[in-house]
């Protein structure tokens, strides 16, 4: 291992750092000389009416590229940075610990699996492909090699499902398991219906039981489809023909489906009672996640390719060009004051003369949520604590 020579973060508690676009009506209640974010926490704190407003923690700049969406735990965000897993703490953006130095190539994102970070390699003519599972510390829990280089992994604490170019398969708990199957392409899972949903390239949705894995059903689009976003007891997809489709987890029945009139690359995710989802056509759409019923648009600077990603209230969009957009839709109590539209933050990138494509989706987990500019620099939000 290397000690890491990244330079320390910027550290921006204030919101100045977010452009906020739309904040609640409700802070119409408050005593005209009150800074509206700062009373936002209070109002969280005291009444639990509001959802806590997002702000920037810190941001910091790594001097090499980041190859992989960030993970997020409870105390680290966890990297990828030029071939090495690297730590950084939620609260700080700090370094960790030291910068894993892997003797072969990283070929899938960091997961975090309970209290561990979990990272494939890719091996070499005298190395296998090998699965790491990392405390949060830093320190290595265990390692197993694998047939085939992993590109994708999900898991829970104790067994992990992933996708390699051969198939589907599951380490840990009571058996392994590996199925073939053309052009894997995501997996997500649904633990509580014991099953792991894939994806392929052609357009197929595959639930395959994680004790066996034989697969339970399947549905064949027709056409590229989205990874799938898994909420209690409903899976959603997009596709390229502009459908938006959810599903009944255990049968694989459609529950209800809803033409977009755009097509859909990157994944739709649920925030409470909406369903939101972005396609090419440069706009965000919220609908009701129980039936599809289109609730609120929101124009985006361009079109979107990246999967949105979910944060308590929040979720996360980058439209290809940026900014990124933090977005949740209006509580009870804001829509009985009067507002009617989605509330959005929007995180400060890089000047309009340097602006480069967003490419790697934002990272959530238990503290806050973490999105990658163009230009390589990390930003992390979490909800603003009160005072």
């Amino acid at each position: 291992m290397v000690r890491s020579r990244y330079p320390r973060p910027g550290k921006c508690r204030l919101p100045v750092a977010l452009a906020l676009i739309s904040i609640c009506c409700s802070c119409s209640d408050l005593p005209l000389d009150t800074d509206p974010l700062l009373s936002m926490a209070e109002v969280v704190s005291e009444e639990k009416r509001y959802p806590a407003p997002l702000t920037e923690a810190w941001r910091r700049s790594p001097n090499k590229p980041i190859s992989f969406q960030p993970a997020v735990g409870t105390n680290n965000v966890y990297l990828v940075v030029d071939n090495k897993l690297v730590a950084w703490s939620v609260r700080t953006g700090a370094t960790l610990w030291d910068a894993v130095d892997f003797e072969s190539e990283i070929s899938a994102a960091p997961v975090v699996i309970g209290q561990q970070v979990v990272i494939a390699t890719m091996g070499s003519d005298s190395i296998e492909p090998r699965v790491w599972w990392f405390s949060s510390d830093g320190s290595l829990g265990s390692q197993a090699p694998v047939a085939t280089s992993i590109s994708k992994l999900n898991g829970e604490p104790e067994m992990v499902v992933y996708i390699d170019e051969r198939g589907v398969g599951r380490l840990g708990g009571v058996r392994n398991w590996h199925t073939p199957l053309e052009k894997p392409a995501t997996v997500n899972l649904a633990t509580e219906h014991q099953v792991a949903l894939i994806t392929t390239e052609d357009g197929l949705l595959l639930a395959f039981r994680l004790n066996d894995g034989k697969i339970d059903w399947q549905y064949d689009a027709g056409t590229k489809i989205t990874g799938a976003y898994v909420a209690k007891e409903i899976a959603y997809i997009g596709t390229a023909g502009g459908d938006l489709i959810a599903f009944n987890l255990k049968d694989g029945r459609i529950e209800w489906q809803r033409i977009l009139g755009t097509s859909v690359v990157g994944s739709p995710a649920q925030t409470e009672e909406l369903l939101w989802v972005a396609g090419l056509d440069a706009r965000l759409t919220a609908l009701k996640a129980e039936n599809g019923t289109h609730l609120y648009t929101v124009d985006l600077s361009s079109r979107n390719y990246l999967d949105i990603t979910p944060f308590t209230q929040w979720i996360a969009v980058g439209a290809h060009y940026g900014p990124w957009l933090a977005v949740r839709g209006p509580s009870r109590a804001e829509e009985e004051q009067g507002l009617l539209a989605p509330v959005q933050i929007q995180v400060q990138g890089p000047p309009v003369t340097n602006q480069a494509a967003l490419s790697i989706p934002a990272g959530s987990g238990p503290a806050g949520l973490a999105v990658v500019n163009g230009d390589g620099m990390v930003v992390f939000l979490e909800p603003q604590r009160a005072h």
